[in-house]
C-alpha cells in the first residue's frame, strides 16, 4: 500500500509524548542532581563528566552517521515491508562492523594515553554505552514515529536508575556507582528495543555490497557528527586539561541544566524529522513548508521566554540544583541559556537540509562551527575557566546557525512570521518587568523563585493571548475541544 493512502501518525500527539519523555529526563535529574553535587562535589563529577565527554567521542565512530541517514532514507521505505527489511539489517550489520571498529580504536587510545590511565575505570564503565546503543537501534522507532513505546521504556529506566541512585551514591567516593548507572539510566533500555523492534523488522545479519553505500552516505553525516562532538564537548576535554577538574564540574552543572533544558525544546522538533523526509520523498513542497513554518512558529513561543526566564532565575537554579558550593557556575549558565537559542534554530536549519539530501552543507556548517570552538576555547579558558568554555559553546552555535540558515532560503518558503515574534517579544519584556519588581519586592527565596517562575509565566501567557499569537490561541482551542 502506498504510504500516502496510509494514515500518517498524529504528529502533535507525537510531540506531546516526546515532550513528556524529555519533561521526565528533566525532572529525575533535578530529583537526583542535587543530591549527588553534595555528595561526590565539584572534583569527583568532574572525573565523571571528563570521562563521559572522551568516550563520546568513540560513540560517535560506532554510530558512523548512521542514526541521521536512517531517520531520513527509511522514511520513505517503511511501508514497503520487503525494502524496510533489507535496509534496516544491512545497517544493523553494518552498525556492528563499526562498534567493533571503535572498540579497537578505543583500546588503542586507552593503552597508549598515560594521560587517560586515571580514569580507566570510568571510560571502561561508559563503554558499554557504544554496544547497546547498537543493539537498540533506536532510529527504528524514528523512522516509524513511534513515540509511545519509547516515552514509555524511558520513563521506566529513569524511575529505576533514581531507586539506584540513592542506593548506592552515599558517599564521595561512590562516582564509579555514579557513572554506572548514568550508563543504565541511558541505554539500559535498549536491551528491550533489541526484542521489541521485532515488531517492525526481521532482525539478521546481511552482508551484500549495499553495505558500502550507506556507508558512502553515513559517512557525510559521521564527519558532521564528529565536528557538533567537537563543539559541544571539546570545552569540558580543553578544560580539564588547562583548569582541571573542579572548573570541569563547574562547567558540569551548568551544562547540565542546559542540557535538559534545551532537550525538552529539541523534543517537539524531533518528532519532525521522519514527516519532512517523507514530505521530500514524495514532493509534497507545500506540506513541506506548512510543516517548517509550524515548527518554527512553535518553537519561537516556546523558546523565548525560556532564553529570557532562564537568565532572570539563573542563581536560584544554580543554588538549588547544585548548592552554595557550585555559585560559580551561574554566569556559564547564562552564557548558555544564549546558546540555546541559536543552537535550536541551527537545529531546525540542520533538519530542513538533510530532509531535502544536503547533508554536505550540514557538514560545512558544523566544521565551521567546530574550528571556531577550539579557536575560542583555547582563548578564553585561560582567563574564564568555565565561563570562557560556555562562551565558546554560544559563539559555534550562532555561527552554525547563521551558516545553515543561510542555505535554506532556497530549500523552504515560510509563512509570516511577524505577529509570532512581536508578541513573543512582548511576553518576554512583560516577564522580564514583572520579575524585577519580584526581584526588589520579595525577599524569601522560595516565595521570590515561585512568584518569577509562576507569575512570569502567566504574565507571558496573557500576553500571548492578549495580541493573539496564533499558536497560542490554536493551542487554546485543542484543549477546549477535548
Amino acid at each position: 500500500m502506498s504510504m500516502l493512502n496510509q494514515k500518517m501518525p498524529n504528529i502533535r500527539i507525537n510531540a506531546m509524548l516526546n515532550s513528556i519523555r524529555s519533561i521526565m529526563s528533566i525532572i529525575f535529574p533535578l530529583i537526583t542532581y542535587p543530591y549527588v553535587t553534595r555528595v561526590l562535589q565539584a572534583e569527583n563529577l568532574g572525573k565523571v563528566n571528563f570521562a563521559s565527554s572522551t568516550l563520546s567521542y568513540f560513540s560517535l565512530i560506532a554510530v558512523l552517521g548512521l542514526t541521521s541517514y536512517a531517520a531520513r532514507e527509511g522514511a520513505g521505505l517503511r511501508n514497503n515491508k520487503e525494502n524496510i527489511n533489507n535496509f534496516c539489517t544491512e545497517l544493523l550489520t553494518l552498525n556492528l562492523c563499526t562498534t567493533i571498529f571503535a572498540y579497537g580504536i578505543f583500546g588503542v587510545v586507552l593503552i597508549f594515553s598515560p594521560s587517560l590511565h586515571p580514569y580507566t575505570g570510568l571510560l571502561i564503565i561508559y563503554s558499554l554505552t557504544i554496544i547497546f546503543s547498537t543493539l537498540g537501534m533506536e532510529w527504528v522507532y524514528t523512522i516509524y514515529e513511534d513515540y509511545f513505546y519509547i516515552t514509555v521504556r524511558s520513563i521506566v529506566m529513569q524511575i529505576v536508575s533514581v531507586v539506584l541512585m540513592f542506593i548506592f551514591v552515599q558517599d564521595i567516593d561512590d562516582f564509579y556507582y555514579y557513572a554506572a548507572i548514568n550508563v543504565f539510566a541511558s541505554v539500559g533500555g535498549n536491551i528491550f528495543n533489541f526484542f521489541h523492534v521485532r515488531k517492525y523488522i526481521k532482525l539478521k545479519l546481511k552482508f551484500n555490497k549495499n553495505i558500502f553505500k550507506h556507508l558512502k552516505y553515513s559517512i557525510v553525516f559521521f564527519a558532521s557528527s564528529i565536528a557538533s562532538s567537537i563543539y559541544s564537548n571539546i570545552g569540558n576535554t580543553l578544560l580539564g586539561l588547562m583548569s582541571g577538574d573542579t572548573a570541569v564540574g563547574l562547567l558540569a552543572v551548568a551544562m547540565k541544566i542546559y542540557v535538559m533544558i534545551k532537550s525538552l525544546i529539541v523534543a517537539v522538533m524531533n518528532v519532525t524529522t521522519a514527516r519532512l523526509a517523507y514530505y521530500k520523498h514524495n514532493n509534497m513542497q507545500d506540506a513541506f513548508n506548512h510543516i517548517v513554518s509550524k515548527l518554527i512558529k512553535t518553537i519561537i513561543v516556546m523558546l523565548f521566554p525560556v532564553v529570557v526566564g532562564l537568565n532572570l532565575v539563573a542563581e536560584e537554579v544554580i543554588l538549588i540544583v547544585a548548592g552554595e558550593g557550585f555559585m560559580e557556575s551561574v554566569r556559564a549558565l547564562r552564557f548558555l541559556s544564549i546558546a540555546i537559542l541559536w543552537s535550536i534554530f541551527a537545529s531546525i536549519a540542520g533538519c530542513i537540509l538533510i530532509s531535502s539530501k544536503q547533508e554536505k552543507k550540514v557538514l560545512f556548517g558544523t566544521i565551521s562551527a567546530a574550528i571556531t570552538n577550539i579557536i575560542v576555547n583555547l582563548l578564553c579558558i585561560p582567563f574564564l575557566k568555565q565561563d570562557g568554555a560556555a562562551l565558546a559553546v554560544v559563539v559555534a552555535e550562532l555561527v552554525v546557525f547563521l551558516i545553515n540558515g543561510r542555505q535554506c532560503k532556497k530549500i523552504v518558503k515560510l509563512e509570516k512570521l511577524g505577529n509570532v515574534i512581536l508578541s513573543s517579544f512582548i511576553g518576554c519584556t512583560a516577564m522580564v518587568a514583572f520579575c524585577l519588581i519580584i526581584e526588589k519586592c520579595v525577599t524569601l527565596f522560595v516565595l521570590k523563585l515561585l512568584l518569577k517562575v509562576v507569575g512570569g509565566g502567566l504574565m507571558y501567557a496573557i500576553v500571548l493571548i492578549l495580541t493573539k499569537n496564533e499558536i497560542a490561541l490554536e493551542y487554546i482551542e485543542m484543549i477546549r475541544n477535548k
